[in-house]
């Protein structure tokens, strides 16, 4: 059931806001969230938040869905990324396929020491599902 007809049901109602890619993102909005008078908020970002998350900490509560870090700040909902891609490239090398090509890597990533350590973003983190697959079968990724 989608969200909003979960919400009616229950007599709530749900605000929907955008926010251009240009400026600060989800701190540009916290303001307005003052003004719409809403008991809590599902925030998601499309980039990592900057002063770990400190536009998290709200007089109310907050969600935040996404593949970025919410630095403990909020509860928060997101894809199994690594563990996701892992499982599936997985099962391809497990059936024998070897080549088997990324779609969609973030620009300018290189290498797998471009990506190893980083612990937000989607690209990075299924690309970590696809490098961790080919170790654990002690393939290389070319």
């Amino acid at each position: 059931m989608p969200v909003i007809e979960f919400a009616k049901q229950r007599e709530y109602g749900v605000i929907i806001n955008t926010y251009g890619s240009g400026g600060m993102g989800l701190a540009d909005n916290i303001e307005e969230t003052y003004r719409l008078g809403a008991d809590g908020w599902i925030f998601f970002t499309e980039r990592a938040l900057e002063n770990k998350g400190e536009v998290l900490q709200q007089p109310y509560p907050v969600v935040l869905g996404g593949d970025y870090l919410s630095y403990g700040k909020c509860d928060q909902v997101t894809m199994p990324n690594t563990e996701a891609v892992r499982f599936a490239v997985g099962r391809l090398l497990d059936t024998g396929v070897r080549t088997i090509a990324v779609i969609g890597a973030s620009p300018g990533m290189h290498g797998w020491e471009d990506v190893r350590d980083q612990r937000d973003g989607t690209q990075s983190l299924r690309i970590q599902g696809y490098v961790h697959a080919h170790e654990e079968r002690g393939l290389t990724v070319d």
